[in-house]
Order: C-alpha cells, then structure tokens, then sequence
C-alpha cells in the first residue's frame, strides 16, 4: 500500500503529519472558534513570495523558472563535468542554451520594443528588480549558466545609462534582432586595465582611476590605443569567440 504524499514528505525523527499526536493533525481537530487562530493549509514558500508580487513581476518569475526548469538545470552536471574547452570552442550544449534564451527574449529584456523586446508596461517597475527576479531563478539552476547569460546584460550597460537613443537604434537593435531570430549576440564590458582592476566600478576606486586607453575621434568611429581586459566573469565569451561587441572606459 502506497503512503500518501503527506506521509512520504515527513522528516526522519518526526512524527507524520496524519499521526494523531502530529500538531498538524491535532490543529485539525480544534473547535471552530479557536482553529483560524493557530491552524493553516501548509502552502509552498516560493509560490507565496511570488504570488505576493504585481502581476507583471509574478510573470516574470514564473517565466524564468520555467526556462531554468527546461533549459538550465537539465545540463548542469554535465557541464560541470564537461572538460574546458579550448578558444573559440563552445559546448553544445552552452549553445543551445543561449539560443533558446535568445528566442524566449531573456537576452533582449533590458529595452522595450521596438529596441528589445521587454512590454513597456514592465518598466513601471525598476528593471533591476526585474532582472533580480530572472537571475535569481538561473541561479537557483546553475551559477555558471546564469552567468553565461546575465554576464551579457553588463555589457550592455554602459549603452543603457549613456541613454544615446541613436547608438541603441545602432548597435543594439540589429543585435537584438538576429537573438531574437536564434542567432545570439552577446556584449561585453572590457572595464579592466592591466594597472587597474574592477574596483573602478566603485566610486574611490573611480576617483584614483588614470585611464591609460586613449580614445581618438577618426572618421567613421574611434580608434583605441591601449590594452582593455574583459571583466572575469565575461572572459568566457571571449574565450569561446561568443562575443560580439564589446564596450571599454577611455580618455580622450
């Protein structure tokens, strides 16, 4: 005979919830005027959290962690055991992931359209607490998958607080097009100097930053002169030749 979900969901060393001396049981059995005070119908801690969030929010949530549920964890022994691979390489299953991400917009999220593909009314709330929600559930899968695919949305911030609506139209709409389409394009930020860390992210470590890449205005564009280094995090799509624009701190 088969023990019922209650019975099997029990902790060693603890009476089961249908033992007559269980509080649970107990509570149960109270008169009706005192049980709303102390007993309660158990209720899962993740789907009260998110049900306590605005409806756009709960969608979000609920998004990702279906995503993680199909995409991410499946994987994620497997490439923890999968061996580095060498530059330029990319395991397949990396791949697929970041194709898949691109198409169900979790790669294109940061803007609305007609630049990303985020609805508008989802910027009634602060995009990082949207992106918290969404990087939460990957991690929840696999650390090293959501940085693979959150590592991109660093990128692009400089694009974003610079606010240039005609670089956005430029650089970024075309990328987020071709994701969109399973062709992932992803953006690094190459913020780090041989002489100066990621520290200059932070405001001291900004204040005694002497950016020695220099910037010259030519026709078409800049050139750079100088050495920039990809952030740690996102050294993974330069290694595997992933990455497609990469944005750096420069002096003029």
């Amino acid at each position: 005979m088969m023990n019922s979900p209650l019975q099997q969901a029990h902790l060693q060393g603890f009476l089961e919830a249908t033992h007559p001396l269980s509080p649970r049981s107990a509570f149960g059995q109270l008169p009706a005027l005192s049980k709303p005070l102390i007993a309660y119908s158990p209720a899962d801690i993740w789907q009260t959290d998110t049900s306590s969030l605005p409806r756009r929010l709960q969608k979000i949530r609920r998004h990702s962690r279906d995503f993680a549920a199909q995409f991410i964890a499946p994987n994620a022994l497997a490439l923890d055991r999968a061996p580095h691979l060498n530059m330029g390489e990319l395991h397949p299953a990396q791949r697929d992931l970041l194709i898949a991400a691109g198409r169900e917009g979790f790669l294109t999220d940061l803007l609305p359209a007609p630049i990303g593909s985020a609805p508008l009314l989802n910027f009634r709330y602060p995009l990082t607490l949207q992106v918290a929600l969404k990087i939460e559930e990957f991690a929840a899968a696999c650390p090293g998958q959501m940085l693979l695919l959150g590592a991109h949305n660093l990128g692009l911030g400089p694009l974003l607080m610079a606010a240039d609506i005609k670089a956005l139209f430029k650089f970024v709409r075309p990328a987020f097009r071709e994701t969109l389409r399973g062709d992932p394009h992803l953006f690094a930020f190459a913020i780090t100097e041989p002489a100066a860390g990621s520290d200059v992210e932070e405001g001291h470590g900004a204040s005694q930053l002497k950016p020695g890449v220099v910037a010259r205005k030519v026709p078409g564009g800049y050139v750079l002169n100088g050495r920039l280094c990809i952030k740690r995090a996102e050294m993974f799509y330069q290694r595997r030749g992933y990455c497609q624009k990469h944005y750096g701190i420069c002096r003029p």
